[in-house]
C-alpha cells in the first residue's frame, strides 16, 4: 500500500512539474510572438475606385514604435512584375533596406524607373524573362514608371518599420460603403503610432499599445486629403 501511495505521489508530482513547465513555455512563446493590432478601415465621405489593376483599393497600414529601437532585418523576396502592360502588384509595401526584383513577363521590352526623392533610379530596359532589381535604402513613397509605356504606373511604399500590412478596400454597392479588414501580427509589446498610406485618402494617426499575447483593436477612418 505504501509503495502504491509513493508511486502515485511521484506520478502526480511529475505531472505537476510537467504542467508548470508547459505553462511557463506557453507563456514564453506567447511573449516571444508579441501581440497583434487589427480592425476595420472605413471610408468616410469619399469614394475611390476599388476595381481593376490600377485602382486605389490598396491601403498600407503600419506601426511606428514610439521609442526607437533595433528592428529586424528586411524579409527577402519582394517582387513587382510587369505583366499585360501592368505592374503587379500595383502597390507594394516594403521595409527600408529591401531589394525588389522586377521581372518582365511580357513579350515586349520594359523599363523600371522612379523620380522619387527617396529612391531616384533608372534600371534601363530589358526583354521577356529578365529580372532586374533595386535596393530601397531610404524610406518614402516611390512612384514606379515604365518609360516605354507611359500608361504603366505603380507605387512602392518604403517604411522604417517591419510591422505593416496591405489591405484591400471592398465596395458594398447596396450599402454605399467601402471598407477593409486589416491585421498586423507578431508585434513586440510597446507603444506605437498607427498610420496608413493610400493613393487618394488619408487618416489621422493613432497611438496604440500592444501587449504580449493580446489582440489590440483599432478602427481606422480614412477620408479625402
Amino acid at each position: 500500500m505504501r509503495l502504491k501511495k509513493s508511486l502515485l505521489a511521484f506520478v502526480l508530482g511529475q505531472a505537476t512539474i510537467g504542467l508548470s513547465l508547459g505553462l511557463f513555455l506557453a507563456s514564453f512563446v506567447s511573449a516571444a510572438e508579441g501581440g497583434s493590432v487589427s480592425g476595420t478601415i472605413h471610408v468616410r465621405k469619399a469614394y475611390v475606385e476599388t476595381k481593376g489593376p490600377k485602382s486605389d483599393k490598396d491601403v498600407v497600414v503600419y506601426l511606428e514604435p514610439a521609442v526607437k529601437s533595433a528592428v529586424t532585418a528586411p524579409v527577402p523576396g519582394a517582387k513587382m512584375n510587369q505583366k499585360g502592360l501592368v505592374f503587379v502588384p500595383h502597390v507594394l509595401a516594403i521595409q527600408k533596406g529591401t531589394t525588389v526584383d522586377f521581372l518582365n513577363e511580357d513579350s515586349v521590352n520594359h523599363n523600371v524607373s522612379s523620380p522619387a526623392a527617396c529612391c531616384n533610379f533608372d534600371l534601363g530596359q530589358w526583354g521577356k524573362g529578365v529580372v532586374k532589381n533595386y535596393k530601397f535604402d531610404s524610406a518614402g513613397v516611390a512612384p514606379i514608371l515604365c518609360s516605354l509605356h507611359p500608361e504603366m504606373a505603380a507605387t512602392v511604399v518604403v517604411l522604417n518599420t517591419p510591422y505593416f500590412t496591405t489591405a484591400s478596400l471592398v465596395t458594398n454597392e447596396a450599402a454605399k460603403k467601402q471598407s477593409a479588414s486589416y491585421s498586423i501580427k507578431g508585434v513586440p509589446a510597446g507603444k506605437y503610432t498607427l498610420k496608413i498610406w493610400n493613393g487618394k485618402l488619408v487618416a489621422t494617426d493613432q497611438m496604440v499599445t500592444v501587449i504580449d499575447g493580446a489582440a489590440t483593436k483599432a478602427e481606422i477612418d480614412i477620408h479625402k486629403k
